[in-house]
């Protein structure tokens, strides 16, 4: 089915003279970024007739026409089991939704995450929204989110996090959201940084400023995967800095990450916004190894 959709998109875009690529990123990401006047050229090369009725349609009326007319040819498929999604499902199907192991941390100030961090780090409180152990969905989703380029999927779990946040009365005096730095070498490889998305569905859930220019990550340090838990806390010794560590003085600062393993990473981050910045810091992340 996906290939007959994309020799035909491939063999429309060239009659239309749009760049073939450009109809393929946009189908693969389901982003409308042609104008209107092209939209409608390139329906008119379909059909005559059709030109003549999208040409009327408001941007809003256009916008969702593609999105209908690429899901036919690409529909959208969930992150963990990969069937298709239905009309009002996003990223996630119902099913899948309904299996996650999702924690209630939000609801207690010192959790299984709190725990594990406490004592490593000044931090006030601590959340995670999923729980995660090998070959699980979880992780299947993680993955996706820091190597496959899907992204989206981080603001869109983001935002499920920064609702549980919204009901706990220990994040409401919340100041500024901050993700976790990748070093400018990783991140210009990868392209982005995944904890940004996270960051950025919490912070426009909680209506919350989001700033990730004035923590930095000042080491490229060696991935710590294979790495026993004390090499892990040695390979990040000095590995951040605050750049105006005046713009945390005194803030409740929310320090996000993907994943929490040992916690050694987002310790180290959050013990040097405190002693930088003197600053009241807690954490989140998108999931917590078991």
């Amino acid at each position: 089915m996906f290939d007959v959709g994309r020799n035909r998109l491939l063999a429309l875009s060239n009659m239309s003279n749009i760049r073939s690529e450009e109809i393929m990123d946009k189908a693969h990401f389901g982003v409308h970024e042609l104008t209107s006047s092209r939209f409608a050229f390139f329906c008119g090369k379909m059909e005559d007739n059709i030109k003549f009725v999208y040409t009327n349609c408001s941007d809003m009326q256009i916008l969702s026409y593609w999105k209908s007319f690429i899901s036919l040819l690409f529909p959208p498929l969930c992150v963990s089991c990969e069937n298709v999604l239905l009309n009002q499902e996003a990223f996630i199907c119902t099913m899948c939704h309904y299996h996650l192991p999702i924690n209630d941390h939000h609801v207690f100030l010192m959790n299984e995450l709190t725990q594990r961090l406490i004592g490593k780090a000044p931090i006030y409180t601590a959340a995670a929204y999923l729980s995660f152990s090998k070959s699980s969905s979880v992780q299947s989703i993680v993955h996706k989110l820091k190597y496959r380029d899907d992204y989206r999927i981080g603001k869109y779990l983001g935002k499920c996090l920064g609702k549980q946040l919204l009901l706990s009365p220990y994040y409401g005096s919340l100041d500024v959201v901050v993700p976790l730095p990748l070093h400018a070498t990783k991140k210009r490889i990868r392209g982005y940084n995944q904890s940004e998305y996270i960051a950025r569905g919490i912070a426009e859930v909680m209506s919350l400023p989001v700033n990730q220019e004035d923590f930095i990550r000042t080491i490229n340090t060696e991935t710590q995967t294979k790495k026993s838990r004390m090499e892990r806390y040695d390979n990040l010794e000095d590995a951040f800095s605050c750049i105006t560590s005046s713009v945390f003085e005194n803030k409740h600062v929310l320090l996000v990450d993907d994943v929490c393993t040992t916690g050694a990473t987002i310790a180290s981050a959050a013990r040097t916004l405190v002693e930088q910045c003197n600053c009241k810091v807690s954490v989140a992340v998108l999931a917590m190894a078991r």
